[in-house]
C-alpha cells in the first residue's frame, strides 16, 4: 500500500475516489476540517475523558468520514474505563476515510521544550492502519512539527505496545493538536495517553523535514 506523507500534514485530508451519495459527500465536507470544538455527528455533547489513567482530559472526533466509526469502552461505557475502542461501524462500507480521537493543548507551557505523547495501543483486525499523532502549529496556523506514525504504522492485529511521538515546540508555537487516528476498517484500543516534557536527548520522530522535502520535490498528494 502506497502511503502519502504530504497528504497527512493536515489531519483533514482530501476524500478518496469512490461511489458515495450526495448526503455522504456533504457529511465528509462538514467534518473534514479538524478541531471545530464540536463533537462530530452528535456522538458526544461534551468533550469526555480520553482515558482515566492518562492525563489528557478531553477530545472530539474528527476526520473525513466520522460517521463510519464509533467509540466504545473496553469494559462497559465511558467514563470509568481503562481503555477505549475506536472502531469502524459494522454497517459502514468503503470508502472508510479516516477518523481521529483528537485533543488540543495550549502550547505556552511547552514553548522551547521537547514533548512526548505516549500511549498504549493495540490493533484488532485492521485492514488499513492506525497511529498516534501530534501537530504543532504557529499563531498563523502553520504546522512547524508533525508526526503521525505513518512511517511506522500499527497494522493487522497486535497486543498492547507503548508508542511515542516526540517533537520540539518552537517559541512561536500556539497550539498542539494530537490524538489517535484510524484509517480503514478494524479497531484500535487506546489507553494511558500522556503528554509530557522530555529531555533534549530523546530522539525526535518529527516527519516535517521529509514532508517539506517531498513538497519541494513536487510530490503529488493522494489520500
Amino acid at each position: 500500500m502506497k502511503r502519502n506523507l504530504l497528504g497527512m500534514v493536515v489531519v483533514g485530508v482530501l476524500i478518496g475516489a469512490g461511489s458515495v451519495s450526495a448526503q455522504e459527500r456533504e457529511g465528509f465536507e462538514r467534518h473534514r476540517q479538524p478541531f471545530s470544538g464540536v463533537p462530530a455527528w452528535g456522538a458526544f455533547r461534551e468533550p469526555k475523558p480520553l482515558a482515566i489513567n492518562g492525563n489528557l482530559t478531553g477530545y472530539v472526533m474528527t476526520g473525513t468520514r466520522v460517521n463510519a466509526y464509533e467509540l466504545a469502552c473496553d469494559s462497559g461505557y465511558m467514563p470509568g474505563c481503562d481503555a477505549i475502542i475506536l472502531r469502524s461501524r459494522l454497517w459502514a462500507s468503503a470508502p472508510y476515510g479516516m477518523v481521529s480521537v483528537s485533543h488540543i493543548e495550549d502550547a505556552k507551557p511547552y514553548l522551547g521544550k521537547r514533548i512526548e505523547l505516549s500511549g498504549d495501543l493495540r490493533a484488532g483486525g485492521l485492514d488499513g492502519w492506525a497511529g498516534m499523532w501530534v501537530r504543532v502549529d504557529t499563531k498563523a496556523k502553520k504546522p512547524v512539527a508533525f508526526d503521525n506514525m505513518q512511517n511506522r504504522p500499527i497494522e493487522g492485529t497486535t497486543s498492547y505496545e507503548r508508542h511515542r511521538v516526540i517533537l520540539d515546540v518552537p517559541l512561536n508555537a500556539e497550539r498542539l493538536y494530537m490524538g489517535v487516528m484510524l484509517h480503514g476498517p478494524g479497531a484500535v484500543f487506546i489507553r494511558d495517553l500522556r503528554l509530557r516534557i522530555v529531555d533534549d536527548s530523546e530522539p525526535l520522530t518529527d516527519m516535517m523535514p521529509k514532508l517539506k522535502k517531498d513538497a519541494q520535490g513536487g510530490a503529488v498528494a493522494a489520500p
